[in-house]
């Protein structure tokens, strides 16, 4: 598989949801959210985290990431600066998205 060097099909929204553990029947976990975002017409799960958890908006945290670079290496352009997405697989979690 060849590296995604198109910056832009990184930049879609996410947002936060609510996670259930089936039990007898599904129980909201009320200190836990999952982030989660529709790409491709399929929900997709990237992270459940905490209730104490900021959610930041990919375009922002891009941003965030590109100021930082400029100041950490002034003399570089933005063409050194390179973004590397990874994903996560949960096997044995099961997650249901309303």
């Amino acid at each position: 598989m060849s590296r995604n060097t198109n910056i832009e099909t990184l930049l879609f929204p996410v947002e936060l949801k609510p996670v259930y553990i089936k039990e007898r029947s599904y129980n909201k976990l009320s200190n836990f959210s999952a982030v989660t975002a529709n790409v491709d017409g399929m929900d997709k799960i990237y992270s459940v985290v905490s209730g104490g958890y900021t959610l930041v908006m990919n375009n922002d945290a891009l941003a965030f990431g590109i100021d930082v670079f400029r100041k950490m290496f002034p003399k570089s352009s933005d063409e050194d600066f390179n973004v590397f997405m990874s994903y996560i697989r949960y096997q044995d979690l099961t997650v249901i998205l309303i």
